[in-house]
């Protein structure tokens, strides 16, 4: 039986053609290789892991994932026109003033969202938000480039890079179109955002919070600009080699500098001749732990 169209209203159920049918996935693979009892168990497993799409709907979108995209917007426009955000305004016009010939923003380790969202200190909506304000002024400055130098003009692409990142979350990034948010979310498998780092070092890197090691290896790829946990920050370049070191020791049973404490310290001393670092200005009104330790490096050369 085919689910007939359906019109969406403000709210309701789980409108019917989203409901998995196992008759239309056996039509595909063919005959009764799929049980009724396997079904069943994969069928409960979905429906935990995803609940949000078997419970009420909203404006054609599952009612907790349609509330958090509305935080993403009123944070926007908080971050856009609240005066508690004015220093951090200003320093990304600063160093968007600073850029050039960047064609393509990468966030990597933004997570999976976990809901639902009592407020905007959502530390996923406001990671999101941060991004997406960026862009808009990166994209701005792009695209104006373009007009001067008489070319097409074309948005900054927008690339997501994160294993954690499951169907509820890509949905949340991709299905929901959200009017001060206009860009589309390019989510990628690993490792394809470090190929397009090796590819075009003209690239904006925006990592708040990356497990520690990886900063310096996406700093070894020579973006224009990373943000992220800072040299000195937990989670950071000192992080990096105290890990490296305490599990080489580990590893080796024996108390010496091994190689890969050698390669990090290469990396570390690479990333200081290659980068200015500036502590990314967090006193808006957001949690602290949000972007605690956050740095934006501006690569130098």
């Amino acid at each position: 039986m085919t689910a007939p169209n359906v019109t969406y209203g403000p709210s309701g159920l789980e409108p019917a053609r989203r409901i998995p049918n196992i008759r239309t996935l056996r039509a595909f693979v063919g005959g009764e290789w799929l049980d009724g009892f396997a079904w069943n168990q994969i069928y409960y497993k979905v429906e935990k892991n995803m609940s949000e799409f078997f419970g009420v709907y909203l404006f054609g979108h599952p009612q907790p994932l349609n509330y958090a995209s509305q935080d993403v917007e009123t944070l926007l426009d908080q971050i856009k026109n609240d005066a508690g955000w004015q220093n951090f305004r200003d320093q990304i016009d600063n160093l968007v003033a600073r850029l050039h010939d960047i064609k393509t923003m990468v966030c990597l380790g933004l997570g999976q969202y976990v809901g639902p969202p009592s407020t905007t200190r959502n530390v996923w909506i406001v990671q999101y938000a941060v991004f997406v304000y960026m862009w808009e002024k990166l994209n701005q400055k792009w695209q104006t480039e373009c007009t001067d130098r008489g070319d097409p003009v074309t948005s900054v692409a927008r690339i997501f890079q994160d294993p954690a990142i499951d169907k509820r979350t890509k949905y949340l990034l991709q299905k929901i179109p959200r009017t001060t948010d206009p860009g589309y979310n390019n989510v990628v498998e690993v490792p394809e955002a470090f190929f397009m780092l090796e590819a075009d070092e003209n690239t904006f890197v925006y990592a708040p919070h990356l497990p520690s090691r990886l900063n310096l290896a996406v700093l070894s790829r020579r973006p224009q600009v990373f943000v992220g946990n800072g040299e000195r920050a937990v989670g950071g370049w000192k992080t990096a080699i105290m890990e490296e070191y305490m599990e080489e020791c580990k590893f080796e049973g024996v108390n010496v500098i091994g190689q890969g404490v050698r390669d990090l310290w290469a990396r570390v001393c690479a990333a200081r001749q290659t980068y200015l670092e500036a502590p990314m200005n967090n006193d808006g009104p957001t949690d602290p732990t949000h972007f605690n330790g956050t740095s934006i490096f501006l690569r130098r050369i």
